[in-house]
C-alpha cells in the first residue's frame, strides 16, 4: 500500500493517513499472532516426536531428513545422509554403525527397501518389514560381517616352512637368522577392499623373553605398499608361551575403496617368529 501511494503520488492526506494506519495495524497484529498463509504449519520437531520411541539408534536417509531427525533426540539418535548424498562428516557417519539398532528411511531416496544394500563400505541386510514413524517409511537393517582367513600358503613370505602341530593347518613359516632385511617376513594378499573398518588378526608364536626390544612390526598397507594405514610393534616380552599361538590385533578404517591391500610383518631380528595365519574381519 505504501508503494502504491508512492507510485501514484497521491496528495490526499486523509487517504495517506488511512493507508498508514492500516499498515501499522497489520504490522502490530503480526508481531504477536502466529500467522502463516494459507495455514499455520507445526514445527518439524513436533512432527518427529515419535522418533524418540525408537530409543538408541542410527538412521541413514536423505540429506534433508537426516540431520533434522537427529535434532529430535541427539543423545539417542545418530543420523547421516546416505553415502551418495551430501555427507558433511564421514567420521560422524561411522558412528551410526556403532548404535544398537540401525534404520533406513527411504523417503526422498528409494522407492522400496532392498534386501541388501552397501553403505559406507558396510553390507546391510534387511531385517523385518517396512513401518511408519510419523510420515516417514522406515525399515530396520543389520550389518553383515565378513571374515576371511589367509594361511601362510596364501601369503607371500620369506623364511622356511616347518611342520607345526600348534598351527591350524599343520605347518607354519618361521624366520630367524639369515633373513633379508630389505623384505618383509610376511606380505600380501593384495586385496581390493571397499571403504569401511577392518580388523586384522595375526596369529604368531615365539620364545617367551623378558626383553622389551621390538621384535617385529605389523602393518596394514594399501596401493601395493605405497601407503601404510596402521602399524603396531611386537616386543619379545609380548609372547607368553612357546607351544601356543597368540593373536595380535590391528584395526583401521579405510576412508575410500582401495586396491593392493596387504597385511605385512617386518621382522627386526632376534628370536625366531612363527607365522600361522592372518584373519580379516569387515566391521
Amino acid at each position: 500500500m505504501l508503494l502504491y501511494v508512492e507510485a501514484t503520488g497521491s496528495h490526499n492526506r486523509q487517504l495517506r493517513m488511512i493507508i498508514l494506519f492500516l499498515v501499522v495495524l497489520f504490522g502490530s497484529i503480526s508481531s504477536f499472532n502466529k500467522f502463516f498463509f494459507p495455514k499455520q504449519l507445526p514445527s518439524q520437531l513436533t512432527l518427529r516426536e515419535d522418533f524418540k520411541k525408537l530409543g538408541d539408534c542410527g538412521l541413514i536417509t536423505e540429506y534433508g531428513i537426516s540431520y533434522l531427525t537427529a535434532c529430535v533426540d541427539p543423545k539417542h539418535i545418530v543420523a547421516t545422509p546416505h553415502d551418495k548424498n551430501n555427507v558433511r562428516n564421514y567420521y560422524y557417519a561411522e558412528s551410526v554403525f556403532k548404535m544398537p539398532k540401525l534404520y533406513l528411511i527411504r523417503d526422498g531416496w528409494m522407492g522400496s527397501f532392498p534386501d541388501t544394500i552397501t553403505q559406507f563400505g558396510h553390507i546391510l541386510s534387511r531385517k523385518g518389514s517396512e513401518f511408519k514413524v510419523g510420515t516417514n517409511a522406515l525399515c530396520q537393517y543389520e550389518r553383515v560381517y565378513y571374515k576371511r582367513t589367509f594361511s601362510w600358503e596364501e601369503m607371500q613370505h620369506q623364511g622356511k616352512i616347518v611342520t607345526d602341530p600348534a598351527a591350524r593347518f599343520g605347518k607354519s613359516v618361521v624366520i630367524g637368522s639369515g633373513y633379508d632385511r630389505k623384505k618383509h617376513f610376511i606380505y600380501g594378499p593384495f586385496l581390493s577392499l571397499r571403504q569401511g573398518t577392518i580388523l586384522v588378526q595375526y596369529s604368531l608364536k615365539s620364545e617367551p623373553d623378558l626383553n622389551t626390544r621390538n621384535l617385529a612390526v605389523l602393518e596394514i598397507s594399501v596401493e601395493y605398499g605405497k601407503k601404510v594405514l596402521a602399524t603396531q610393534a611386537i616386543r619379545s616380552c609380548d609372547f607368553q608361551r612357546m607351544d601356543a599361538y597368540q593373536i595380535f590385533d590391528l584395526k583401521t578404517t579405510l576412508d575410500k575403496d582401495y586396491k593392493g591391500v596387504e597385511f605385512r610383518i617386518m621382522y627386526l631380528g632376534g628370536q625366531e617368529i612363527y607365522f600361522d595365519r592372518v584373519e580379516l574381519t569387515g566391521m
